[in-house]
């Protein structure tokens, strides 16, 4: 009978941020391999190893390379289950150089010669969560693509302030683990760490700690248990069972496993001698094809955005949407004002003189020649790069960047755009719309591979990708609950780094420099209201200058005004400040910002919308014009 084939575990290291050769080689895995795009941006950008594929040593050892390429560290290992569980201790001595763990099988020793694996780990969650925090709130404010895990001495104290557990790992001369003891605070007995020992048992639990790190030579320490995506090592909370903390500690005891066979292994090369050259990722993009669909990239930002600008009610398409739904509120209160007999008989008049249909006909012609015409002006101009930009109707294609620390209200995720409708449930359980916001006053920038512009998106027709809805008895992402169950949350959200397309006029923007002329007589201005600084060029003391003090004042303001233009030299707009891509004067010229990967997707589904608008609209004639005959006929 044969031995079924082992299955081989690929673990990789997490690096902190996300980087342009990784954001390619996401997709290609995906496509080669069969890899979730997700999973791996998931499991590859943190902190800790990560399980990144599982299955035969050969498909692993293609996966791995690829990975090495890009520096990132993994390791392939067989899966195995724990050999045995850590032994509890119960007391300790030391002397004559040595430190001995006693447990209630045998006592261990710990002596200079020895390897040692400390894993330090808190098994309430506490340190785990607080990193994802910490992470997200990087991410939110500072931007997503320079972002840094918590530090082994901030995890360590936070690991330290929850339920903490050390578990020690000792290696044989082979690189095997022969022992392993597992301390918990307050369950064994301090007198052993003598004058060392305190009142406190994580305190004890500190010492510990540093007595093993004096004994040994070689002493590492993992602070990844909860952070690193392994199997079998999931952190389960309190709401999850009574025997949380027991299940835990397993997860522990096979995060500590794994780690063992992580120890005596060197990262995966993929130069080992005999071994045939694997593809590299040029060839890759060679063998796949060029339609391979590569995410898009978080964009770049400062060490610090500012706060978005506060809203100034001069949105374009403010006006409009309330005249519109100010006219269909009234419609429809007249409707359901006038009775519904009276309604029934309208709808029957209506139907009969052709009025409806006529009407129906006149939308759907309306609605078909508004995407038609929209769909010609994306064909006939021509897109244009930031650098490169000229001022009138221009199309821009990149992705979006903030400009300020613009974050969604309801998943708080960094965007650049987001629309938030509020629905409440009535009497009668249906959802009605109570409140709508957006952020359409607060610009972004969007880049390409010349630079970057200013993109003004009040007015403008902007559609998403990304939409979600938010319960009141659920929670959100970070901050908890949100409200009660009869409430709910839609989002639309544009996410910072989408792909989008822009149709729109570039003018120059307001942040020019004021003339030097306007700068001086506003300064004189000042001056004249100001009767303490009158008098500094008051200077025969009579109380008022004459023609001569008041041309001297005159001149020193000039030259003041002057040395401080040129010392302010450097504080002028950036480029990517300089021109604005906002709403064009003219109504009937379309402003559109649309998330999508091309321009052929964006004229593609206005020619879907176009076709069928039509054929409404040839159908309503011909509903109207057969209507019509039969109310004329005698």
């Amino acid at each position: 009978m044969t031995q079924p084939s082992p299955t081989y575990l690929l673990i990789a290291q997490s690096i902190p941020s996300d980087n342009e050769k990784l954001a390619q080689l996401r997709p290609l895995l995906a496509r080669k391999y069969q890899l979730d795009t997700f999973l791996l941006q998931q499991r590859l950008i943190g902190r800790g190893p990560s399980l990144i594929a599982e299955g035969s040593q050969e498909r692993l050892e293609g996966i791995a390379a690829l990975l090495t390429e890009q520096d990132i560290r993994c390791w392939i290992i067989a899966s195995r289950p724990p050999r045995f569980v850590p032994l509890r201790l119960r007391g300790l001595r030391t002397g004559n150089g040595q430190l001995s763990l006693l447990t209630d099988e045998r006592g261990i020793t710990l002596a200079p010669e020895h390897r040692v694996m400390a894993i330090l780990a808190d098994l309430s969650g506490d340190a785990a969560e607080k990193n994802l925090k910490y992470l997200m709130a990087q991410r939110v404010y500072n931007g997503v693509r320079e972002v840094s895990p918590l530090s082994d001495d901030e995890l360590t104290r936070a690991i330290l302030r929850g339920k903490p557990v050390l578990d020690l790992y000792r290696f044989n001369d082979l690189g095997r683990v022969d022992a392993g003891v597992r301390i918990l605070p307050g369950r064994f007995d301090p007198s052993g760490l003598g004058e060392h020992a305190t009142l406190s048992a994580v305190g004890n639990l500190k010492i510990i700690l540093e007595q093993v790190r004096s004994h040994v030579q070689d002493l590492r320490l993992v602070l990844d248990f909860g952070l690193a995506n392994l199997p079998g090592c999931r952190l389960k909370t309190a709401d999850e069972g009574l025997h949380w903390q027991r299940d835990n500690l397993a997860a522990l005891t096979r995060f500590g496993w794994l780690m063992a066979e992580l120890a005596p292994c060197d990262a995966y090369n993929s130069e080992k001698s005999g071994d045939a050259p694997l593809p590299s990722l040029e060839a890759l993009f060679q063998e796949i094809g060029d339609d391979v669909p590569v995410s898009p990239l978080p964009g770049s930002a400062p060490a610090s955005l500012p706060a978005p600008p506060p809203e100034d009610g001069r949105s374009g398409s403010t006006k409009p949407r309330l005249t519109l739904g100010f006219a269909v509120a009234t419609g429809f209160g007249l409707l359901t004002t006038i009775g519904n007999d009276l309604l029934a008989a309208a709808l029957k008049f209506g139907l009969r003189t052709a009025i409806l249909p006529m009407l129906l006909s006149g939308a759907c012609l309306w609605g078909g020649f508004h995407f038609l015409r929209l769909k010609r002006h994306i064909e006939n101009t021509p897109t244009s790069k930031a650098r490169s930009l000229a001022m009138g109707l221009v199309e821009l294609q990149g992705r979006a960047v903030r400009k300020y620390a613009l974050v969604s209200p309801v998943s708080h995720l960094p965007c650049v755009f987001y629309r938030v409708r509020k629905y409440r449930r009535d009497s009668k359980n249906n959802w009605r719309l109570t409140h709508s916001t957006d952020s359409s006053h607060v610009p972004f920038y969007l880049e390409d591979e010349t630079g970057k512009v200013t993109i003004d998106p009040r007015g403008a027709s902007i559609s998403t990708r990304e939409r979600q809805e938010s319960y009141g008895d659920r929670s959100s992402s970070l901050f908890g609950s949100i409200g009660s169950s009869d409430e709910k949350w839609v989002e639309e959200v544009v996410s910072e780094g989408a792909r989008l397309f822009i149709l729109g006029q570039a003018g120059a923007s307001h942040m020019t420099r004021i003339p030097l002329r306007e700068t001086v007589t506003k300064a004189l201005q000042d001056l004249k209201r100001n009767p303490d600084a009158l008098r500094h060029y008051d200077r025969n003391g009579d109380g008022r200058l004459c023609e001569t003090e008041w041309e001297h004042a005159r001149s020193s303001i000039e030259q003041h005004v002057l040395q401080q233009s040129l010392a302010n030299q450097h504080m002028q707009p950036i480029q990517s400040d300089r021109v604005v891509i906002k709403r064009p004067r003219r109504r009937s010229i379309p402003f559109v910002i649309a998330q999508t990967e091309t321009e052929l997707h964006l004229v593609r589904n206005y020619s879907l919308l176009t076709l069928p608008l039509f054929a409404g609209a040839l159908a309503g004639v011909t509903w109207t014009l057969m209507t019509l005959k039969n109310y004329l006929q005698p």
